[in-house]
Parts: C-alpha cells; structure tokens; sequence
C-alpha cells in the first residue's frame, strides 16, 4: 500500500488527566486522520492495543505489512512507528494508555508482550521456518500473518471465546469513560490489568505448549504449512497428511493447532479467504472464479465461508472500488 507520514507525534485523544483511552471504530469516518482508507505511518508517546472485531485491514509495522482478521490482537509500545490500511466494513477496538501509573507487575508483563521479547522467545521455531518467512521464498503468492506460532508483528490470536471476553472488558472501560463516575479512573486501570493478565496467560499457554514440541513435529507442521500454500487450489486432505507421517488424524490436529493456535481446517479456511480477498481487490476476476482460484469449486459454499471468517459477503469487496 502506498504510506504517508504524519509529520509528528499522534497526540493523546483524551484530556491530560486522563491516563487510558479506549475508542471503538465501527465506520472509517469516525477514525481521526484517514487518507484514502490509510492511517498514516505514525507513532506515539502511549501504548497501544488494538483487537481486530470484524471486517479486515492491512497492518505495517517491523518492515512487514500484514492482514488481519477478527480476533487479531497486539500490542504497539511507544515511539514505534506502524500504519494501518482499512477497509469499510472493519470494526476495531484500540485501548490507548500510558504506563507511569502502572504497577511493576504489569510493566515488566507489557514488556513480556512487547514484539522484541516475543521474538526472542519464538527464535528457535522462528530459526526451523527460515524459508516460510524469508522475503526471498517463493512458497507463496500471498503473505499470510497466521503461519507460525509468533509472527513478524507480534500478533496474538484470540479464540472466539477469548475474543468475546476480551470485548467485554474493553466495553466496560468504554461505558467508564463515557459515565465519568466516581472512581472511573481507577475502575479503568483495574479493566486494563484483567486485560494485560488476560493476553499475558494466553501468550505464555500457547509458548508452553510449543516448548514442548519436538523440532520434528515443528518442522512436520512448517512443511504442511507450505504444502497448503504451493497447493491452495487443489484438495488439502489433512487425514492423508497425517498418515504420511505415521500419526493419527486426532493427533495430527492437535499438534497443528499447539503450534499456529488453530485447527488444520480454520488455517486452510482462512488462508483460502485471505488469499481470495487479495484476488477479489486486484483483479477483475468473477467471484466464481476466485473461489475456483482459492482452491473453492462450490460458489455458494464459498460465499457462505467467506462471509463467516470477514462478516461481508464477497460480492461486497467486489464492488469496493
């Protein structure tokens, strides 16, 4: 996507005696600073943490532009430079705040989830994917953010019940600060510490879970990553891969998932949607046709899925000039 820069410091949405701000985009219109469905590439003094609900955007931040999808959660500490570009549909949470009124536990938890220590912890499986993530890998036409356990940016995805729980602690803050009552700034920063302990027990489940892999099964998984990549349009058998490597389908799937967070069928589901959601904007295709391209030969099941991973049907991305 084409960036522009802000020429300074994004200021604080809120009033200075305010210290944590949440705010709720549900129309690109209400988004300060839009040019052309693009949030210029800028930083701030503040944190922040941004939780994807529905529709779809584009996320450049650490040299890597990538897409994200409902549940996509992460966190952007201050002074980093990141971008976003939207589509309409999208709606999305962003919780700012400053961390001088934080207690030590939850400073020292931040930078647990900062992306430098999330890289660090993730380099040994990260060093067993060097060609899924080199820039110089032809494994795919398409960049896709969920193919490894921690990505470039840092991403966090949330289960649907995570999501929901995660949605209803950001609402709460909201309706404190819309009430103003007694106590709100306190109540406020006590939401925002279920929060960070919240993503912090996520994180570390899913890092536990991956130590406890063998290299083998990790590469098992990073070659069937690939194999869904080179192979999207033809048929991915996930009971045929697992035989292929002496395992059962049941155990198979739950390897699949202690890595990259999701079932084997949601990976390939959301891959084959992202994939197509690239088609749908840069070329002239018919939708029929992207599906068939996606590796999708029934045009009704296609539309059913795609508008149940984005919320929108394809024919609407279609007519997004």
């Amino acid at each position: 996507m084409e960036l522009f820069y802000l020429n300074d410091y994004v200021p604080w949405p809120q009033t200075e005696d305010m210290r944590i701000s949440i705010e709720y985009w549900d129309q690109i219109s209400d988004i300060p600073k839009i040019k052309d469905k693009s949030y210029p590439v800028h930083r701030h003094l503040y944190y922040e943490l941004a939780l994807i609900q529905s529709g779809f955007c584009k996320h450049t931040y650490k040299n890597s532009t990538i897409s994200l999808i409902p549940g996509d959660c992460f966190l952007i500490p201050a002074d980093e430079y990141h971008a976003y570009q939207f589509e309409d549909n999208l709606h999305i949470y962003n919780c700012q705040f400053y961390t001088d009124s934080l207690k030590d536990d939850l400073k020292k938890i931040l930078k647990e989830l900062s992306f430098i220590n999330l890289v660090d912890q993730s380099s040994k499986f990260l060093a067993l994917n060097e060609d899924l993530f080199s820039e110089e890998s032809g494994a795919s036409k398409f960049t896709n953010p969920h193919s490894a356990f921690v990505n470039q940016q840092g991403i966090i995805h949330l289960n649907q019940a995570q999501q929901f729980y995660m949605e209803s602690i950001l609402n709460q803050m909201k309706t404190e600060q819309t009430d103003k009552r007694c106590g709100f700034h306190n109540v406020m920063q006590n939401y925002l510490e279920i929060l960070f302990y919240e993503l912090y027990r996520i994180k570390i489940n899913q890092y536990n879970a991956t130590e406890k892999l063998s290299s083998k099964k990790k590469q098992m998984i990073t070659k069937t990553l690939e194999y869904i990549d080179n192979n999207i349009r033809g048929t991915i058998d996930f009971n045929l891969i697992a035989e292929s490597y002496d395992l059962s389908p049941n155990y198979f799937r739950t390897i699949f998932r202690e890595i990259t967070g999701i079932s084997p069928t949601l990976y390939l589901n959301r891959t084959r949607i992202l994939n197509a959601l690239e088609l749908l904007r840069t070329t002239s295709l018919p939708i029929v046709d992207i599906a068939a391209e996606v590796g999708i030969y029934d045009a009704n099941y296609f539309t059913r899925l795609f508008k149940k991973q984005l919320g929108y049907s394809p024919k609407y991305f279609k007519n997004i000039d």
